[in-house]
């Protein structure tokens, strides 16, 4: 499991982690501490997990799609064949993370009577409605984004942002992520096109919705960042339309 990691001091529990970890003994962790300037590398030095977990801490910001890829790098060198990601923040409850984290490392949950999966991504879309603290663009942005992926690709899932999600690895080529994502917010749709690319075979997203999710504040999401998610948007549609474009006829 990979945890990307930004100035996160103030929302980072280290019991939360330390309790996910203990509980999933099977599980290796790589943190990756994006350059941050905050006590964030402090504090991922004091989680526990022996040699299960790992800290790769780099020098400068990143950004949070290049700080995934050097996770996933990490990761292919040890050739695990199921590699997730989940952020740092603890918007994610804990015993469902356990759970969810013990269920899809099992192999027989990565199929079903027609086909394996590609990517299992967890979904959001019938809890964040309901939460008071979303703002409403926010809300708004999830859906324009939802009705993109569906409209343009029907292959992917309807929440693509959730921050908890696995991908399957065992026969997903590593030049996949040899190059950086052009997208930080939206990487995980440009990965799903370069490997739809490479496989020229339509790809199988399970989604599982979650049964609990809070918005943290101070996220990456808040505001401040208004502009930036929204040519975010624009450039994602934009991938899509030309992904399709090339690949119609397949």
């Amino acid at each position: 499991m990979i945890v990307p990691c930004y100035n996160e001091s103030m929302r980072i529990s280290l019991e939360y982690w330390d309790q996910i970890i203990k509980a999933t003994d099977t599980i290796d962790w790589i943190f990756v501490n994006d350059g941050s300037s905050d006590d964030t590398p402090k504090l991922l030095a004091q989680i526990s997990g022996g040699l299960r977990t790992t800290v790769l801490n780099l020098p400068q910001n990143k950004g949070k799609a290049e700080a995934l890829r050097i996770g996933f790098l990490k990761a292919t060198e040890r050739e695990y064949e199921i590699i997730g990601l989940i952020d740092a923040d603890g918007s994610f409850e804990k015993q469902e993370v356990i759970a969810l984290c013990q269920k899809f490392q099992n192999k027989h949950e990565w199929s079903s009577s027609q086909q394996s999966y590609d990517a299992i991504f967890m979904s959001r879309n019938s809890l964040l409605n309901g939460v008071e603290s979303v703002s409403l663009l926010r809300k708004f942005g999830g859906f324009v984004v939802s009705r993109i992926n569906s409209t343009v690709w029907g292959e992917l899932p309807k929440d693509t942002q959730c921050g908890f999600k696995f991908f399957s690895f065992s026969n997903t080529p590593k030049s996949t992520i040899v190059k950086p994502f052009s997208n930080s917010w939206f990487f995980e749709i440009e990965f799903l096109i370069r490997l739809r690319e490479i496989k020229h075979l339509p790809l199988f997203i399970k989604e599982v919705p979650l049964k609990f999710c809070k918005h943290i504040e101070g996220s990456k999401t808040d505001k401040s960042n208004t502009m930036n998610s929204v040519h975010q948007v624009f450039g994602t549609f934009f991938k899509l339309v030309s992904f399709r474009l090339r690949n119609f006829r397949s």
